[in-house]
């Protein structure tokens, strides 16, 4: 078949396209933040942004920034702003096939975003119907832009947190998108700029996730016409939560308990959830603990895992992300009741240490020196002489090649001889 002309270019687009994606390695996210920023703000023109980029760009991978460069130019011309979801399309359609949580970009809004909550449970986001300043930390907030905000320019700042805290959770009460202008609560006294700023905040529970949103304002007495473009952006929130989450603090413990909380996405009170674990040594995951839900789909409840564990909740027929949990070695030292000497051992525990091999530590100046290696000859402790100065401080310790795999070393508390 005869192909006309804007086919055969368009063909040749493509392979040169492909050519590039072959040959270039992948640009990592905080590249791709930096480039976004870049072109939103350089004018609305895929030319002047590509040559403002190339201008400036190192060129240590030629073929990478080039194709890198080629697809910013893109996200600038479509008018829809930087977007880790959807950034090309209608907002219509992407709503469709929008992936994590964010906003999706109103018509003449930029918008920089996580996406998905990372391994504490947060993410975050920025819209703005201005362009954002290059030097902006977009993971906080974008203090340059609103240091030069105009009259008619807004910001929306958002941070999404997994549910599941009760402390944190009481400040946000479960809602339905869409989040509403009118409910925001003014902020007295808020972010200090050079110029006052309207400054509002909307807090929220939504499908598993605590939503805080503040919207800046270019003039202290924002008008309809503002608030009205700000509900617009609001409007496009998503909250994509997974079925049933899991967190853990803190993820390294001695003897305290650990905290587990994560949220369900039916938002409802009393589903059960189960923690379930998978201990150092074990190929399959056991029941560990049991909760409920509260209202907005939260849940939290305190373990005491006694060795290196593996967790996740259970929901229904859905298994959770992982989170993994890592066990101190409890050691202790002290005097014998009963004659010269000391003791030295482990307690608390759920493997022999049987010949496992303990440091006994001095504090000379401000350091601690090994003044002895002891071997438990009890299953977890043993006796042993030790000549020191009197007042000396001493500790035990165990060496991570002694507590591994299934524990992290081991301190003891000070001991005055």
């Amino acid at each position: 078949m005869k192909r006309n002309g804007s086919e055969i270019e368009d063909g040749r687009g493509r392979e040169l396209f492909a050519d590039l994606g072959r040959q270039t390695p992948p640009l990592d996210d905080r590249e791709l933040r930096a480039m976004a920023r870049s072109a939103a703000a350089e004018p609305r023109s895929p030319q002047a942004a590509s040559t403002s980029l190339l201008s400036r760009t190192h060129w240590a991978h030629p073929f990478r920034w080039v194709g890198a460069t080629v697809a910013v130019a893109l996200v600038v011309g479509s008018g829809l702003g930087f977007s880790l979801g959807s950034s090309l399309t209608s907002p219509e359609s992407a709503r469709a096939s929008f992936v994590g949580t964010g906003f999706l970009p109103a018509q003449g809004w930029t918008v920089v975003q996580s996406g998905r909550v990372d391994s504490r449970g947060v993410a975050s986001a920025v819209a703005a119907n201005v362009p954002l300043r290059p030097e902006d930390d977009l993971e906080a907030v974008p203090y340059a832009t609103l240091e030069a905000l105009p009259a008619r320019g807004v910001v929306i700042v958002a941070t999404f947190t997994t549910r599941g805290d009760p402390g944190a959770d009481f400040a946000y009460p479960p809602q339905a998108l869409p989040l509403q202008i009118a409910t925001a609560t003014p902020v007295p006294n808020g972010l200090v700029v050079p110029r006052p700023l309207g400054e509002y905040r909307l807090r929220a529970g939504i499908r598993g996730t605590n939503v805080d949103a503040r919207i800046y304002f270019g003039t202290p007495k924002p008008s309809g016409e503002l608030r009205a473009a700000a509900q617009r952006q609001l409007n496009q929130l998503a909250v994509a939560a997974e079925r049933v989450t899991i967190f853990a603090r803190p993820t390294i413990i001695g003897e305290e308990p650990v905290i587990v909380y994560g949220s369900v996405d039916s938002g409802r009170a009393g589903e059960e959830v189960t923690i379930q674990a998978k201990d150092c040594g074990s190929d399959f995951f056991r029941v560990f603990a049991g909760t409920t839900t509260r209202d907005g789909g939260g849940w939290s409840t305190v373990i005491f895992p006694r060795i290196n564990t593996t967790l996740r909740a259970v929901w229904k027929d859905s298994a959770s992300g992982q989170v993994g949990v890592r066990f101190r070695t409890p050691i202790f030292i002290d005097r014998q009741r009963q004659g010269a000497g000391f003791r030295v051992g482990v307690f608390g525990v759920r493997r022999s240490f049987w010949h496992k091999r303990v440091l006994v530590q001095r504090r000379q100046g401000g350091t601690w020196k090994t003044v002895k290696t002891v071997v438990l000859t009890e299953p977890a402790w043993t006796k042993f002489s030790l000549s020191v100065p009197k007042g000396s401080f001493v500790r035990a310790v165990l060496p991570l090649s002694q507590a591994r795999p299934c524990y992290l070393p081991g301190f003891s508390r000070t001991l005055r001889t």
